[in-house]
């Protein structure tokens, strides 16, 4: 991906605006978008967000085509999701992207979906109305930390006078709160009181690379979402998440991906009844059972997990993750 099919100024519908400070387009969410609750996908949205960021790039000069040429490219380092009221089949949004004003190594990009119509007229027929999300304009929003890498040492390159001077000319602002790590986290991860819950192997394929021909964000994000059993993830909805990428994944690696809970023994105590499973389906039947279990039980409906994406050996940690599950209502 390195040019793009149209400049943001050209684009057909009218629905696309831009400048240097922010930009923004009008979205409809289609079906191949949603899960089968009819919810806008995780994975669709981080890329969806990824879009809005290269076209505002393409703007700012900051692109990568452009840092290509002068042996640069973005590498992304950090993630924060909030989705307080996701987007639904047919409904229509807006997805806006601007650049906090920033000193030091990452650069911020924050993001922010809205309904596109008036608040409460967003969509069509009974999905748009359904629950208490049409009435809600603020349907999702991101911070994401950005870095520069020397693609030659693969090394992290500060960012430049002009590149700063792009940034923090959108004085809006989002209900950010802090990040679902400490400090100590964000360096070595998930601390010990983090006991593995499951674990499931998966394998680096084709469609999940990006340009850069490693494995994209969102494929990361999807990796985390599949760890889970289909009846978890039927009855719980993820309001916030937060993914630190730490090291690279190139093509046809495999990776293990752990789910992580932080009790005083429930956690273990689900695991060893799935290790405790003779066959495949009774391992699986394990797994739903003590995730539901999880759900359950978490006060006010609500649940805390952590993620580690590693190689199969356990020495080299990828990427981690936190989310916060609660009971889907809707």
């Amino acid at each position: 991906m390195e040019t793009f099919a149209r400049a943001p100024e050209e684009d057909p519908g009218g629905n696309a605006s831009g400048s240097l400070a922010k930009y923004g387009e009008d979205v409809r969410i289609y079906n191949h978008y949603t899960d089968r609750n009819r919810f806008l996908k995780v994975k669709v949205l981080c890329d969806l967000f990824n879009d809005m960021a290269e076209l505002h790039t393409f703007i700012q000069k900051t692109d990568v085509a452009t840092l290509s040429r002068e042996g640069l490219t973005w590498m992304l380092r950090r993630i924060h999701l909030y989705m307080p009221c996701m987007p639904r089949r047919e409904e229509s949004v807006r997805i806006e992207t601007w650049n906090p004003a920033f000193e030091g190594l990452l650069v911020p990009r924050v993001y922010r979906v809205e309904d596109a119509a008036a608040a409460g007229q967003a969509g069509t027929g009974s999905e748009a109305s359904s629950g208490n999300c049409a009435e809600r304009k603020l349907r999702a929003f991101a911070h994401t930390d950005w870095m520069l890498i020397n693609t030659a040492s693969r090394r992290p390159e500060r960012p430049s006078t002009l590149m700063k001077g792009l940034a923090g000319h959108c004085a809006e602002s989002l209900p950010f709160t802090d990040s679902l790590f400490t400090k100590a986290e964000h360096k070595s991860g998930p601390d010990a009181s983090w006991t593995v819950f499951s674990s499931t192997v998966f394998l680096a394929r084709y469609s999940d690379l990006d340009f850069n021909g490693h494995v994209t964000q969102s494929a990361y994000v999807q990796w985390m979402m599949d760890a889970h059993g289909f009846l978890f993830q039927e009855r719980a909805e993820l309001k916030e998440f937060e993914v630190i990428y730490v090291h690279e994944l190139k093509p046809g690696g495999e990776v293990r991906v752990e789910v992580l809970r932080q009790d005083s023994g429930q956690g273990q105590a689900a695991a060893g009844a799935v290790a405790a499973a003779e066959s495949r389906q009774g391992i699986a039947a394990a797994e739903e059972e003590a995730e539901e279990a999880l759900l359950e039980s978490a006060e006010g409906g609500e649940t805390v997990l952590s993620y580690r994406v590693s190689s199969l050996d356990g020495s080299v940690v990828h990427a981690y993750g936190r989310g916060v599950w609660k009971k889907r209502l809707c």
